[in-house]
């Protein structure tokens, strides 16, 4: 049984990264967002804040997955 539980904490843990990732890439797209929407600036996203979120974005979406699998696996 304890296999199980680390092997979960390191999907925990994973998950923890991915998601710090997927906020710290998404932070400037929203704030951009945000702030065209208040009529404040009229910046454009840039192609390397979008060449950050893809990539972090992809990666939290794995390790949902994984983690759905494991719960599967494991129930």
């Amino acid at each position: 049984m304890s296999n199980v539980y680390e092997e979960w904490q390191k999907l925990c843990e994973e998950h923890e990264a991915a998601r710090m990732a997927l906020n710290a890439a998404l932070a400037p797209v929203s704030q951009k967002f945000s702030a065209n929407s208040k009529g404040s600036t009229n910046v454009n996203i840039s192609g390397s804040e979008i060449d950050r979120l893809d990539p972090a974005w992809e990666d939290w979406e794995d390790i949902k997955k994984r983690m759905k699998d494991f719960v599967n696996t494991h129930r």
